[in-house]
């Protein structure tokens, strides 16, 4: 497990008033690597990224929550992903985002077809979030010069 002391937390986006049985289901999926599912909803990330680049898991499944994530993508989510101000995980019945295969965006953007096990949609997920994360905290600089030990 990576560890455990730092709190990683990843923003579930919320389509509609009623919890989905997505969330329950990814959050405990999610819980056993301790991280964290924080639901919102598209009109509280804007808020949420000032001054921070967070991870964020889209899943959209029926139209209702397609037609809600395209009206949002056109307001905010182009613009996020284009300039990197998060990182999408976008679980999908439908087809991938085209934007994001623009330069800069593909490291910023991952998508994953449905249908597939939750557990190994939630894995996968997990996979390109700790990479990403180890990506982010790597040094930019070389290796300090040392001495050699006699």
């Amino acid at each position: 497990m990576m560890g455990l002391d730092i709190e990683h937390y990843i923003f579930y986006m919320k389509y509609s008033e009623k919890m989905s049985r997505d969330f329950f289901i990814f959050h405990n999926f999610f819980q056993k690597y301790g991280v964290k599912l924080v639901p919102i909803y598209p009109s509280q990330l804007p808020q949420l990224i000032k001054g921070k680049k967070p991870f964020v898991l889209s899943i959209v499944k029926d139209l209702q929550s397609q037609s809600v994530f395209e009206s949002f993508r056109k307001k905010f989510l182009d613009y996020a992903l284009v300039n990197a101000r998060l990182t999408l995980y976008e679980i999908t019945s439908f087809s991938k985002m085209i934007l994001a295969t623009k330069p800069g965006g593909e490291k910023n953007y991952f998508s994953f077809k449905l249908p597939q096990s939750y557990e190994e949609l939630s894995n996968q997920v997990l996979y390109e979030f700790f990479s990403t994360k180890k990506v982010s905290k790597k040094w930019p600089g070389g290796k300090r010069a040392t001495l050699p030990q006699s």
